[in-house]
């Protein structure tokens, strides 16, 4: 019997998706942060704040399982944010931590190069759908799921199941010569795009950013899997693999 397929690295963002709150622009707490000697963490008003229930377990539990763990935040408050992550005992749990203002691509790539860690290995959660859309239109392969409501174990699991759906199907389909790439579920109306022979182009409303990719071919939207009615693991990209040509890989997006 094959071993369920796993990702080799998973990616988290942190508000609203690790804390209930928005540290930059003073949502549901203000820095700065302090910790008692009990170990409870309180902001500049007194309020003591806390994650999301499930996360400390969540974390001690991954690392456990011997899960590389990163965390990709664009918080221009970057210091209180890493003070806040050590606060509630974390640090001990991320491999990586890209905490700076950007796209999530920057963020990846450098998890990428710093991890030796490929994409198709990667699996990120984030609450904004714009986030999940320009990684998964861009960082090929890499599983996106969105964490609406913050991560639970029950969204961690509907993660698991996504990424192994989707790298069945990829074993299958390679007979087939195929290459797919697992994205965040998405409506027409979160990005734009419109592709030529070569180029396809995402416009990301909320930046007014583009990011181009340079395929072979242009992908085609392949198919679609819906989690449970709510949070989504889809459309996925199809790109023909030829033999004489490359494919080139995310390090060579340029965004305008």
């Amino acid at each position: 019997m094959e071993e369920t397929p796993k990702p080799k690295l998973i990616i988290f963002d942190l508000d609203y998706t690790l804390w209930p709150f928005w540290v930059d622009r003073k949502v549901n707490v203000e820095p700065p942060f302090n910790r008692t000697p009990d170990g409870k963490v309180f902001d500049a008003r007194s309020r003591e704040i806390r994650s999301f229930p499930d996360i400390e377990h969540i974390l001690k539990k991954l690392k456990n399982e011997n899960f590389k763990l990163a965390i990709a935040s664009e918080a221009f408050n970057k210091e209180e944010v890493r003070r806040l992550v050590t606060y509630f005992g974390w640090d001990i749990y991320f491999d990586h931590m890209e905490v700076y203002p950007g796209s999530k691509i920057t963020h990846l790539l450098t998890i990428k190069k710093e991890s030796g860690i490929d994409f198709p290995d990667m699996m990120f959660f984030d609450d904004e759908r714009d986030h999940l859309s320009e990684v998964a239109h861009t960082c090929l392969g890499v599983t996106c799921i969105w964490a609406n409501r913050g991560v639970s174990e029950e969204i961690l699991e509907e993660g698991f199941k996504a990424f192994s759906t989707n790298h069945i199907s990829n074993a299958n389909n390679n007979n087939n010569n195929m290459l797919h790439s697992s994205t965040s579920s998405l409506n027409s109306n979160d990005s734009e795009e419109s592709q030529s022979d070569t180029t396809v182009f995402y416009v990301h409303k909320r930046r007014g950013s583009r990011a181009s990719i340079t395929y072979d071919t242009p992908p085609v939207i392949d198919r679609a899997v819906r989690l449970r009615g709510r949070r989504m693991s889809a459309p996925a990209l199809s790109i023909p693999k030829l033999d004489t040509k490359k494919l080139l890989a995310c390090q060579e997006i340029n965004e305008n």
